[in-house]
């Protein structure tokens, strides 16, 4: 099950830098188009908001999954094994928690969204995409956490500056 959650992991992340990569060429491209010929690329800020929707809540599962938050060591430095094991585990069940709370609060205003057919300012992109980006990373992030809910023998992996 692991290696089935890390491939799905690594997928969302290569998905999240591409979109990254693509949204910064457009970015780019604009400007440099803007600057010599002065004709912007046309919604340009509309595809940029959902490249960064898509890189932001593709790449949050695998910030889950490897428990990788940004964290600050007050507790660490003193408290014994145990104690922390507990405390990751608390904080686990907060975050599936609080991810669930998410995806419940969010999905009426996507579904009404599907409803009027709202869609952005420039080129008319359907809004409630947006929201199922968000949704489908939220979802998948609550099942990384309750999979390292009910994995309880791993411990979370070092900090990249330990």
């Amino acid at each position: 099950m692991r290696t089935l959650l890390s491939s799905i992991s690594a997928w969302l992340c290569y998905v999240a830098v591409l979109a990254l990569l693509v949204a910064m060429g457009l970015v780019s491209a604009d400007v440099i188009l803007r600057a010599l010929t002065n004709r912007p690329i046309l919604g340009v800020t509309d595809i940029v908001e959902l490249l960064f929707a898509v890189s932001l809540f593709f790449a949050l599962p695998s910030v889950f999954l490897h428990r990788q938050h940004v964290v600050v060591d007050i507790i660490d430095t003193v408290a014994a094994p145990t104690t922390i094991r507990r405390i990751t585990w608390i904080s686990s069940i907060f975050g599936a928690f609080l991810l669930g709370i998410m995806m419940w609060r969010l999905s009426y205003p996507v579904s009404d969204m599907l409803q009027t057919g709202e869609g952005t300012l420039n080129i008319d992109i359907p809004r409630w995409i947006y929201g199922l980006v968000a949704l489908i990373g939220l979802g998948i992030s609550l099942v990384m956490e309750l999979f390292n809910l009910a994995a309880p023998n791993r411990a979370p992996a070092a900090s990249p500056d330990a």
